[in-house]
């Protein structure tokens, strides 16, 4: 396990990771919990410490924070945000679960283009800060006996991660470098409440590649959804075909 997670390093802020093209057991409930609360040095590179240390911060300074995800076509930006996304949706539903009052949002926001330690309730925070700002956001900009994250999740954290499959659908394609090329660069906004649980969300899409609707490079394909009508069959395949 350690010299998986190895895969993955630090350049001074920023975390390096090398796309190993397989599934890899490092994204687990039991992995989620092995960096919620820790600092950085305190565990190997991670995508997840970079997201701990981004809340940490986030409810410490009371202002909002950001993480940029970027590299080339299949270096795993898509799935690197998607992972950022778990993450903070495990971590507020663990807060969620020990406090069910919601007053004030406050949000972080994840996007694509994708020493401090935390209380067991709510957002952290320092006792010398003294004032509130009632909205702060984050930005990313491109398991043993314990359940799996997605079965901990409530309904709102849900309907965030499973929002992916059907921005894949429309804006990622198949390249010669990558089956799930993203086509479109996406902004991702999650708002929290002072007690940790997630308020809400908003995705913003730009630079969508529409040329590729109508011609492409050899050996690649249009968007998915395109597939997946035809695959489905069906009166939307029909009605699809007969349109055009």
């Amino acid at each position: 396990m350690q010299k998986l997670i190895h895969a993955q390093t630090y350049s001074g802020l920023f975390l390096v990771a090398i796309n190993p093209y397989r599934n890899l057991p490092l994204y687990s409930d039991s992995i989620v919990q092995q960096y919620r609360s820790h600092r950085r040095d305190e565990n190997p590179p991670h995508i997840f410490a970079i997201a701990e240390r981004a809340w940490v911060h986030m409810g410490e300074e009371r202002e909002n924070q950001s993480i940029l995800i970027t590299g080339e076509s299949g270096a795993g930006k898509t799935e690197s945000t998607k992972k950022v996304i778990q993450y903070l949706a495990a971590i507020a539903t663990d807060s969620y679960s020990h406090s069910t009052t919601h007053s004030h949002s406050q949000s972080l926001s994840s996007s694509t283009s994708f020493g401090a330690v935390m209380p067991s309730t709510g957002l952290p925070g320092r006792t010398s800060i003294l004032r509130h700002k009632p909205h702060q956001s984050m930005s990313v900009t491109n398991t043993g006996t314990q359940s799996s994250p997605l079965g901990r999740l409530g309904l709102l954290e849900r309907q965030i991660l499973q929002a992916n499959p059907i921005l894949e659908a429309f804006g990622n394609a198949q390249t010669q470098r990558n089956n799930n090329s993203s086509r479109f660069g996406k902004f991702v906004r999650i708002s929290f409440a002072p007690d940790g649980s997630i308020a809400g969300a908003n995705i913003d899409w730009y630079l969508l590649e529409k040329s590729r609707v109508i011609v492409r490079a050899a050996a690649e394909r249009s968007f998915h959804v395109f597939y997946q009508v035809l695959e489905g069959g069906g009166p939307l395949k029909s009605e699809s075909i007969q349109c055009g």
